[in-house]
């Protein structure tokens, strides 16, 4: 398996710590993505420090595929 898309809040929240909002995560080998709106912008690098934030647009499918392009 490449990749792991986690979207359940619960879920999330149990891996990376981030409490709030309803973002995407995408793990890894090379680490774990957050995938959220601009108001996680501030929220998620003090709750969720060693991952790395991506903001994503209106095209949710687009920015996840995006991302997994990137773990090629």
């Amino acid at each position: 398996m490449d990749a792991l898309l986690v979207s359940d809040l619960y879920d999330i929240r149990y891996l990376t710590g981030l409490k709030e909002g309803s973002p995407a995560l995408l793990v890894s080998d090379q680490g774990a993505v957050i995938l959220a709106g601009p108001m996680f912008r501030d929220v998620a690098p003090v709750q969720a420090p060693e991952a790395e934030l991506v903001l994503m647009g209106p095209d949710v499918y687009a920015d996840v595929a995006r991302q997994l392009r990137r773990l090629r």
